[in-house]
């Protein structure tokens, strides 16, 4: 079975801590890197994904998702997601990963899978470059989803230790 790595996104009141995790003790960024949440940032991000959920729902009622299909408001909410709110570390360690990514978080609100690396030529969303499942994060356990590339779409529980 192939190792996964481990991307640890947890939102306190004032701050998202990230951590990355790779497999084989690999070494990546600092344990664990913090962006602070300003309350421009904030108001950034509810714009950027009130605008993402207003196109699917509008396309999805008009039947023009198309599976490659985008518009400005996904890659605006990716780029927002990848370039201001995880950390310059992080960023340049996913863009060299090589394994399935695993995010694990505390924020099922947010789509992390849609992290866009703009800086990147050509930028691409990290789902479309790699393997990423999503997780949802507690203290002594981690709810996985399927991974967005498998089609069968499904919960699991797997003990955390």
């Amino acid at each position: 079975m192939e190792q996964l790595a481990l991307l640890n996104i947890i939102r306190t009141d004032t701050a998202y801590r990230f951590r990355l995790d790779l497999p084989d003790g690999q070494s990546s960024s600092p344990p664990e890197c913090v962006t602070e949440l300003t309350t421009e940032l904030s108001e950034r991000l509810r714009r950027a994904l009130q605008a993402a959920s207003q196109h699917i729902q509008t396309a999805e009622t008009k039947n023009q998702l198309r599976r490659s299909g985008a518009n400005d408001s996904l890659f605006s909410l990716g780029r927002l997601l990848f370039d201001t709110l995880v950390p310059t570390s992080i960023q340049e360690a996913l863009r060299y990963l090589d394994t399935p990514l695993l995010i694990s978080t505390n924020t099922p609100d947010i789509p992390w899978e849609l992290l866009y690396d703009s800086k990147s030529t050509p930028g691409y969303f990290l789902c479309q470059h790699m393997s990423i499942g999503g997780g949802l994060y507690n203290s002594s356990e981690v709810t996985h989803r399927v991974p967005l590339s498998d089609r069968s779409y499904g919960q699991r529980n797997l003990d955390n230790s």
